[in-house]
């Protein structure tokens, strides 16, 4: 005779995990809706409980690199914090009691201003190390600056690709791995600086190089002849740190140095993990170009005849041909500038010259008598 089943035993249910896991959860839908949270609980009749609340999640949100700069938000919270226990004396005056409410009101609308100002400089910190640094400050104060920067936002530009020539072979010639990646590190610095100096925005290190375009609206109308500056200075910079770096490699090749692309075209933006990347088939072309031989500028036909039309006069271009994987020879321009360059001088971009919109300060109420 068959016995009869036991009911299954109920498993032990993970409370501890539970709880860990909705703890996680809550944090994470904290965290992404802090920004609301903040706008919602910043009125005029808050308790005080709750701008204590508010304070602790602006430090949350903005560490305090970002909060250096702004010491008036704990300024600000004193007050508010003050204006609160006016009104809790019992025996205040209906006339003062609304003075000290519409002063309250004020000051909450100027610690939202605050924060929207935090908020703006995390949001651009990012670029702080791809602009000219004097660029990235005007970037902060404009709206309409800050457009030009969003994502799917198109841009004619010229678009500036470095590769290292036969880093590979650089790379298997060093002594040990931290003389290359010493050498590769000082390299890209003073590259990056280099084009920053020249009105660029510096995209991605590609691995073996740098990916650089000069944008009309923040190079200028001169942009062509920046970029050619700036290749001729980056392929300077290459033979000043190979020199410095000789004892860093068995054998010294001669033939190494930096091959420069340069085409013209629209390109689209994007943001990629926290990074900003371009995309355009001017962006393929560059890239391409610069397999050029080490020392060597090459331009696309649209870069050229666009330097040719505004600069012919300060540069020199001879025709070359370079292979292609994937589409055989391609006809490039073999670019170096004259001594007459030296002589030009850039006119300034128009942010450079520009007041930039801000947000009006909150206007203070006059109180009635």
């Amino acid at each position: 005779m068959d016995k009869p089943k036991k009911p299954e035993e109920e498993q032990p249910r993970d409370i501890a995990g539970e709880k860990s896991a909705e703890s996680t959860t809550s944090g994470t839908k904290k965290s992404s809706s802090l920004s609301a949270r903040l706008r919602e609980m910043l009125k005029p009749d808050m308790e005080l409980s709750n701008l204590d609340r508010v304070w602790d999640s602006i430090q949350i949100v903005f560490p305090e690199e970002f909060t250096t700069g702004f010491e008036d938000v704990g300024r600000l919270k004193a007050e508010i914090q003050q204006k609160n226990a006016e009104l809790k004396k019992k025996n205040i005056e209906s006339g003062e009691r609304e003075k000290i409410i519409a002063e309250k009101g004020r000051l909450v609308e100027e610690l939202n201003a605050k924060i929207e100002d935090l908020k703006s400089s995390e949001r651009w910190q990012g670029l702080s190390l791809k602009i000219n640094e004097e660029a990235w400050r005007f970037l902060l104060s404009s709206k309409d600056f800050q457009e030009e920067f969003v994502d799917g936002k198109q841009h004619d530009a010229f678009v500036f690709s470095i590769d290292i020539r036969r880093s590979t072979e650089l790379m298997l010639k060093s002594r040990t791995p931290q003389d290359f990646a010493k050498f590769i590190q000082i390299l890209c610095q003073g590259l990056q600086e280099i084009l920053r100096q020249h009105l660029a925005v510096v995209g991605k290190f590609t691995g073996n190089g740098v990916l650089a375009f000069f944008p009309g609206f923040l190079s200028g109308a001169d942009a062509g002849i920046l970029a050619l500056r700036a290749a001729q200075k980056c392929h300077a910079l290459f033979e000043e740190v190979y020199y410095r770096f000789r004892v860093a490699f068995t054998s010294v090749p001669k033939e190494v140095g930096l091959g420069i692309g340069i085409d013209w075209g629209k390109i689209c933006l994007f943001q990629f993990g926290g990074s900003l990347d371009i995309v355009g088939d001017a962006v393929v072309y560059a890239c391409r170009l610069s397999g050029a031989p080490g020392r060597k500028t090459y331009l696309n036909q649209r870069a050229h005849e666009k330097i040719q039309k505004q600069f012919g006069t300060y540069c020199s271009c001879q025709e070359t041909e370079i292979e292609i994987k994937h589409e055989g020879k391609m006809l490039a321009y073999d670019v170096t500038l004259n001594n007459l360059s030296q002589e030009f001088t850039p006119r300034k971009p128009g942010w450079m010259t520009a007041t930039p919109v801000t947000a009006p300060e909150p206007t203070k109420e006059t109180p009635k008598k």
